[in-house]
């Protein structure tokens, strides 16, 4: 068999994602401490942007209280983004992944 007989064998029909490699487990258990520890450190985030915006509040500092809320604000964005990854990538791949 030649290898023009080979390639030609082979449409991307016949192509197919299999998810039983060996590794597959240690990349999701990566995939999952990096969600995790991204999710906590956007809670720390926006501990933080409610301190500021709680202190520039009693302060009456303006410009502190736009920071404290943009902090607050970007940090939700973020935090949705980031809890919404699985489901986005299964939807738009059509692959169960959760």
């Amino acid at each position: 068999m030649q290898l023009t007989s080979v390639v030609a064998s082979v449409t991307p029909e016949s192509i197919s994602p299999t998810f039983n490699a060996p590794w597959m487990g240690f990349l999701g258990s990566i995939a999952g401490w990096a969600g995790g520890t991204a999710l906590v450190v956007l809670v720390i985030v926006l501990v933080v942007g409610a301190v500021v915006w709680i202190a520039s509040k009693l302060g009456s500092s303006g410009r502190g209280q736009d920071a404290g809320i943009s902090i607050i604000l970007w940090g939700l964005l973020a935090a949705g983004i980031v809890g919404a990854i699985g489901g986005l990538v299964g939807w738009a791949a059509g692959l169960p992944l959760i």
